[in-house]
């Protein structure tokens, strides 16, 4: 098992994306953290740098909440 964020900044700066793809998706914040954090849970296990986590994770997030859901 292993921490998804190393300290308080690394925290900060996930928390401010995800705050950011909330208000830009109109979707509530504790849905979006659910989704970022499951996507980065996934990337952490196969990155080897963990300085660009933050715009791969934003960008695959975005693509997942674009793609249209059926009803």
């Amino acid at each position: 098992m292993f921490a998804l964020y190393q300290n308080d900044n690394e925290y900060q700066q996930h928390s401010q994306a995800i705050h950011s793809l909330a208000t830009e998706y109109h979707i509530k914040e504790s849905r979006v953290r659910e989704i970022y954090e499951g996507a980065l849970s996934e990337l952490l296990q196969k990155a080897r740098f963990r300085k660009f986590l933050l715009i791969l994770v934003t960008r695959h997030v975005k693509a997942l909440l674009k793609r249209p859901h059926p009803q």
